[in-house]
């Protein structure tokens, strides 16, 4: 009896231990990825390669979808060591789409031939991580997690919207700008188990800032 407690104990330990050395293994190994991918596409920015820096983001896309589509629940810390993973690809994504979306943009607004359409195209095809919900869903413990992915990209989507408003602004291009007030994003306010909440903070200061360049009254925001 005591033999058998004792070979018990010992798959226990070493069951404990391969699992943290696994976990260390593939902590490690994300680790490295997100290091490798981010150091590429910034090589590929300093030379204004932004195919090649395209190319990497879809990469990155990829490996931020693999963690996500695949989240994991543990009856100690339930979703928390999941959560743990996908932050670090969530910050990678949207540095990335920060960096080689804002340089584009800086880059096509100094061409001599009309760039408006381009930019605007750029704006329309970023694509968006997580998860939107309705304000009156039913937020789960792992919507919220898919929430707050979400809640960092619309913060880096605005934040593109609003260097393009500034350049159609300081080009006095009144169309373009109107344009650029439909691509806002409605930013998420609080976020927790059981609610969500949005609010228009972007978009009011955008249609503020609009406003105040060319003196129009009220206009209508066309997205959600």
């Amino acid at each position: 009896m005591i033999k058998a407690i004792k070979v018990l104990l010992l798959c226990i330990i070493g069951y404990i231990v391969y699992s943290c050395v696994s976990s260390w293994i593939d902590d490690n190994n994300r680790e490295d990825m997100v290091n490798k991918l981010s150091s590429e596409y910034k090589e590929a920015l300093k030379t204004d390669d932004f195919e090649k820096a395209h190319n990497v983001l879809d990469e990155i896309y990829t490996f931020y979808n693999d963690i996500a589509g695949k989240p994991e629940r543990s009856e100690w810390d339930g979703y928390d060591r999941w959560e743990e993973k996908l932050r670090p690809a969530t910050v990678l994504v949207c540095d990335a789409i920060k960096n080689i979306y804002s340089k584009e943009i800086i880059y096509l607004s100094s061409l001599e031939e009309d760039h408006w359409n381009r930019i605007l195209y750029l704006l329309s095809e970023i694509k968006s991580i997580g998860k939107r919900y309705d304000e009156n869903a039913d937020i789960s413990r792992l919507d919220v997690i898919y929430a707050k992915s979400y809640r960092d990209y619309v913060e880096v989507y605005n934040f593109l919207c609003n260097q393009c408003l500034d350049l159609a602004i300081n080009n006095d291009n009144k169309s373009v700008a109107k344009k650029i007030l439909r691509y806002y994003l409605k930013n998420i306010k609080e976020v927790s188990w059981g609610s969500i909440e949005y609010s228009e903070t972007d978009i009011n200061t955008a249609l503020k800032k609009y406003k105040e360049a060319f003196g129009e009254g009220d206009l209508e925001h066309g997205s959600d």
